[in-house]
C-alpha cells in the first residue's frame, strides 16, 4: 500500500516536538493508529532506522504511525538535561493526541522500545487508554539501567585516560547535589537522575489494561544493557522471543 510521510512539529506544553507521521493512502476511514516511543540517549540513535522501517511497514498495512522525539532530544525543542521519566510520559500523551487529530482516528496504540516500552507500560490514561501495547525489551529497573549509563562515562575515561577519575557513586553524588554531569555528550541533571534512580516497578506496570504484546530479543534481561552503547542494538541481536 502506498505510504506518505509528513514530517514537522507539533506543539505540546509550550514546546515544539518533532515527529514523522506515516500515513497509508486509503479511501476508507482508519480507526486505530500507533505511536512509536523511542528509547533513551544513544539507544535512540542506534534504533532510529529500525523504528522508521517499522513505521513504514505499519502504514503500508493500513495503520497510521507516528515516530517522534521527546522534548530535548532529536529535533524537538528543549534541553536534554530537563528530561525525566515524567516529562517523557507527558510527551507521549501529546504525541497520541497529535496522531489522533492528524490521522482522524479514534484510538491510538503504543509501541515502545527499551525505555520507551517502560514509559508506554506506565501510561495512566483512564479517559482514553491505549488501544494496544507492544513492549519491546522493556527496562524493568530504571535505576540500574541509569547506573549502567553512568558507567559508560567511566569506561570512556579508562579508554581515553587509561584511568578512572570517578566512580558511579561519586557521579550520583554530584548529580544529587544539583550538578549537570556530561555522559557521552549528554547533559544529565539531578532532576533526571532522581527520576530514574527513584523509579521502582509498580503493581500497575504489571496489570496492563490494554491488550499487550511483550517482545524480548536475545538472552539479556531488561535493564542489563547500559544506554551508552556496548550492547547490541535492535536488529543485531539473537532470535526474537
Amino acid at each position: 500500500m502506498p505510504v506518505s510521510r509528513v514530517a514537522g512539529f507539533f506543539q505540546h506544553e509550550g514546546r515544539h516536538l518533532y515527529g514523522s507521521l506515516y500515513l497509508p493512502e486509503v479511501t476508507e476511514p482508519v480507526q486505530v493508529g500507533l505511536v512509536l516511543c523511542p528509547p533513551f540517549a544513544d539507544e535512540a540513535v542506534h534504533a532510529h532506522r529500525v523504528l522508521v522501517d517499522f513505521a513504514v511497514r505499519l502504514a503500508g498495512k493500513g495503520m497510521p504511525a507516528l515516530l517522534f522525539d521527546y522534548a530535548g532530544t532529536g529535533d524537538s525543542e528543549g534541553r536534554f538535561e530537563d528530561g525525566s521519566l515524567e516529562s517523557y510520559a507527558r510527551d507521549i500523551r501529546g504525541a497520541m493526541a497529535y496522531l489522533r487529530q492528524r490521522a482522524g482516528i479514534r484510538r491510538c496504540g503504543l509501541l515502545g522500545l527499551r525505555l520507551g516500552a517502560t514509559l508506554a507500560a506506565r501510561m495512566d490514561l483512564p479517559a482514553a487508554p491505549p488501544a494496544a501495547l507492544v513492549l519491546w525489551s522493556a527496562i524493568l529497573w530504571c535505576g540500574e539501567y541509569f547506573r549502567g549509563f553512568l558507567r559508560s562515562r567511566l569506561l570512556t575515561e579508562v579508554a581515553t585516560l587509561t584511568r578512572r577519575k570517578e566512580t558511579v557513586r561519586t557521579l550520583e553524588e554530584r548529580l544529587l547535589r544539583g550538578e549537570v554531569v556530561d555522559v557521552l555528550g549528554y547533559g544529565i541533571s539531578g532532576a533526571m537522575a532522581r527520576s530514574f534512580l527513584g523509579h521502582a516497578p509498580a503493581a500497575r506496570d504489571l496489570a496492563l489494561a490494554a491488550p499487550t504484546l511483550m517482545v524480548e530479543v536475545g538472552p539479556e534481561r531488561a535493564g542489563d544493557q547500559p544506554a551508552g552503547g556496548g550492547g547490541r542494538g535492535p536488529g543485531r541481536r539473537g532470535q526474537g522471543g
